[in-house]
């Protein structure tokens, strides 16, 4: 088995520590990209990235958790009730679909 190599990381000379402007620059990338992933997709956003040569790679999104229940019921309000009371086959089982309105989500506009 190889021999394990230890690397210490040393931020203290990184352009995002040093440079304000470029630390600038940067988050204001961020920001933009974040605002627009979250049009993209049309809700808050957990987003992960790096910054490589003072570019911005997003590595991936996901909904916030804790909006996500929000969105999933302003999505329900809003489909026809055609769609909600369709038996939806999955795997030979009918499923009836239903939503009961808790009171933590009353206040949801």
């Amino acid at each position: 088995m190889d021999e394990e190599e230890k690397v210490v990381l040393d931020y203290s000379t990184d352009p995002l520590i040093m440079d304000q402007n470029f630390c600038h620059t940067i988050l204001c990338g961020v920001v933009n990209a974040g605002s627009a992933i979250e049009d993209l997709y049309g809700s808050p956003q957990d987003i992960e990235g790096v910054v490589k040569d003072g570019k911005i790679f997003v590595v991936q999104t996901r909904p916030q958790m804790s909006n996500l229940c929000k969105y999933l019921l302003r999505f329900w309000e809003n489909t026809p009730k055609s769609v909600k009371t369709r038996k939806y086959p999955s795997a030979g089982i009918n499923i009836d679909v239903k939503i009961h309105h808790h009171p933590l989500y009353q206040d949801m506009s």
